[in-house]
């Protein structure tokens, strides 16, 4: 299942480069939220069909630590020191977004020259490590 791999770990470098424009702070929580969905199911579309226990209870915390307890957390904490929703940014989005988006093509230059151990089921694995 290397392809679902590699819309899992798209997704991971997506949600990066989003989490650069979000201008709100429950924006950045929800992407948070989504990028840790992605994450728990890494592992699974990994092996997938031969998943067992284990690697179920792997992404199960994974999902239940960084989809729902980091965002309610985050959430809480906002609402209790009355931070404002609207955040205001050093640089400007765009200037985010393009460091972000050099800083990816150095991640997928490197995860080109950075040989994969052998077995490894996705060329997007180094980069999105990176």
């Amino acid at each position: 299942m290397t392809n679902w791999l590699d819309v899992a770990l798209a997704g991971i470098m997506l949600t990066n480069l989003l989490l650069l424009l979000a201008g709100r702070l429950p924006s950045m929580v929800r992407l948070l939220a989504a990028q840790g969905l992605l994450l728990a199911a890494v592992p699974i579309v990994a092996q997938w069909p031969a998943t067992d226990a284990a690697l179920f209870a792997v992404a199960g915390v994974n999902l239940a630590v960084k989809s729902v307890a980091f965002p309610f957390l985050l959430g809480w904490t906002a609402r209790k020191v009355n931070i404002s929703r609207e955040l205001e940014p050093l640089v400007h989005p765009f200037v985010s977004l393009l460091a972000g988006v050099l800083l990816l093509v150095v991640a997928l230059w490197l995860g080109s020259t950075l040989h994969p151990p052998a077995g490894s089921l996705s060329s997007l694995a180094v980069p999105v490590a990176l």
